[in-house]
């Protein structure tokens, strides 16, 4: 079974719906980037929710560490390709201007999801999401 790769709705509604070359012919309205926050809302939890379910179908720590190396990279470019996009239409899409508040903020939006899925990528790992507590009846004696 192939799995789906979990960055591509994000980054399909980041280079497609959101391209600033696109917003030039149409202007998302309000709703629109609305939506799009809550879009991106919810698909970080899938992505989240689909690398663990990557990572337990892994048996290799190796093959772990490199799930989670390729998503790291992944992550750390569309990062950088928001970053370059936000600066874009500050300072180069004069035609957006008017609406480049809401853009940059639904950018931001994005490059925060990102923030938290690159924040701790051991999170990702099994037993990260255990929560470990020593047993009350269990005591160490001397």
């Amino acid at each position: 079974m192939q799995m789906k790769y979990a960055l591509e709705t994000i980054e399909s509604l980041f280079l497609t719906e959101l391209n600033p070359d696109r917003m030039k012919t149409k202007s998302p309205t309000i709703e629109d980037l609305s939506n799009f926050i809550n879009k991106i809302t919810a698909e970080k939890s899938q992505v989240r929710s689909m690398l663990i379910e990557e990572v337990f179908s892994l048996k290799k720590e190796k093959s772990i560490e490199l799930l989670i190396q390729r998503y790291q990279v992944a992550l750390i470019n569309l990062a950088d390709d928001l970053i370059h996009a936000i600066r874009g239409i500050s300072t180069n899409q004069p035609a957006l201007q008017y609406q480049s508040v809401s853009i940059i903020s639904v950018y931001q939006h994005i490059l925060n999801c990102v923030e938290e899925l690159l924040e701790n990528p051991r999170k990702l790992t099994p037993f990260a999401q255990m929560k470990l507590t020593p047993s009350p009846h269990f005591k160490l004696t001397p």
